[in-house]
């Protein structure tokens, strides 16, 4: 049976942690461990992890080291256990009590699917999927396959491109095969995107990516980022930039990318301007103003780490294990048009 560190990363979310940690200690699979990677909570998180969940691991970092490093940390806690393999579960999220056996019916190492994207439904509307992983856009994102569909629209497996962030599996040989300069996460992504930029250096080394039906989790929709903030807004716009430069492929992909990112911005102000869609959503949350400030931050600060992002890419490139034709089928089998992704969650 394989072993299975599940890492929960936390941040001043005590109420959040506890209802994570109650239905994981429900689970029907004996062999995994338990991580909680605190990143310096002064809400008494630490204090209920030590006092009513004792058999969990305690990782204290001590300061907000970020989604990435924090999960990093987790990572490396549970392979310092023996673990095969990890789950990147966030604290806003309830797993049914199947969850892991779910994980496992459709893992399989030995055929390079070591990455699993698993069910994750909405917990304030269960018959609701949030997300059944990640569909590729030709313009450096990551979509979310069946996001606000009913939930009989996850009930079969198949091939996605990697795995959405609220709940992912991993395995311990995909990690270590990955890994740059020590880190499984890249953590100059710090938070947003991170789980696609890792998608893609996985699929560029010959990994793949099943979805599992019956690995069902509930998700608090941006219960720990917060739903069209200015936070996330400023990060998935810088990350766009990195997951471009560092893990699209040629320069036609490059290229291509970076036009419509453009385009997509170009749509997302237009939105903003006339009241419509995703733009408006943001603005409502944000203000037009400050959204503009947000964009021309993330852009300049993108620039300042543009030749790290450079060096990175080479790495990534140069030991690639994957054909053109298997990333040209990624974007036709596993991604979704342009022009039908603005108009997506």
């Amino acid at each position: 049976m394989c072993h299975i560190g599940v890492v929960v990363l936390n941040y001043n979310k005590k109420e959040l942690l506890e209802r994570c940690l109650l239905s994981l200690f429900d689970l029907e699979y004996e062999n995994f461990d338990i991580i909680v990677v605190d990143n310096g909570s002064s809400d008494g998180s630490i204090d209920l992890v030590r006092k009513k969940f004792e058999k969990v691991f305690l990782v204290e970092v001590g300061y907000n080291s970020g989604f990435c490093k924090g999960n990093n940390l987790g990572i490396k806690k549970a392979f310092s256990l023996g673990c095969d393999a990890v789950v990147i579960l966030n604290n806003d999220t309830v797993v049914d009590s199947f969850f892991l056996r779910g994980v496992m019916l459709s893992f399989n190492n030995s055929e390079k699917i070591g990455m699993i994207s698993t069910n994750i439904r909405l917990l304030d509307s269960p018959q609701i999927i949030d997300a059944n992983g990640f569909l590729i856009t030709p313009d450096g994102l990551g979509k979310n396959l069946n996001a606000g569909k009913a939930k009989e629209f996850g009930d079969f497996q198949q091939e996605v491109f990697c795995p959405t962030g609220a709940a992912t599996f991993y395995s311990k040989e995909l990690l270590e095969d990955i890994k740059q300069d020590g880190e499984y996460f890249d953590e100059d992504f710090e938070f947003c995107y991170e789980e696609l930029d890792l998608g893609w250096r996985a699929r560029l080394k010959g990994w793949k990516c099943f979805f599992a039906p019956k690995a069902i989790v509930y998700h608090k929709k941006s219960g720990t980022g917060g739903a069209y903030s200015d936070f996330f807004a400023y990060y998935s716009s810088r990350n766009i930039t990195f997951n471009i430069i560092k893990n699209y492929p040629s320069f036609f992909y490059v290229a291509r990318a970076f036009l419509l990112a453009f385009l997509r911005d170009v749509f997302l102000f237009l939105g903003i301007f006339f009241g419509k869609g995703v733009g408006k959503k943001v603005k409502d949350k944000n203000g037009g103003g400050k959204l503009v400030k947000i964009f021309l931050s993330s852009h300049i600060d993108a620039m300042k780490k543009i030749r790290r992002m450079f060096e990175k890419r080479s790495y990534i490139q140069k030991n690639k294990k994957v054909t053109r034709l298997e990333v040209k089928r990624w974007f036709k089998e596993l991604g979704i048009p342009f022009f039908d992704s603005i108009y997506k969650i």
